[in-house]
């Protein structure tokens, strides 16, 4: 879908409107953001507070909150 700029625009204006909503991260993610030393990596849980299109190549950004 987001090779199609109609509809990725779409999709964009409904997920920031949605926002800011919970999700969960996988368990391969968060071993990542471990090897990488990042902060609150070891919480399944975060929420989602904005979000940001990177082009074809780097798709939809969810901007992460810090802490709960």
């Amino acid at each position: 879908m987001l090779d199609n700029p109609e509809k990725t625009t779409r999709l964009l204006a409904a997920l920031k409107a949605a926002a800011p909503f919970d999700v969960e991260l996988a368990p391969s993610l968060i071993e990542y953001l471990q090897a990488q030393n990042v902060a609150d990596a070891d919480r399944m849980h975060h929420v989602v507070w904005d979000l940001s299109y990177a082009g074809d190549e780097g798709g939809i950004i969810c901007h992460l909150s810090r802490s709960e």
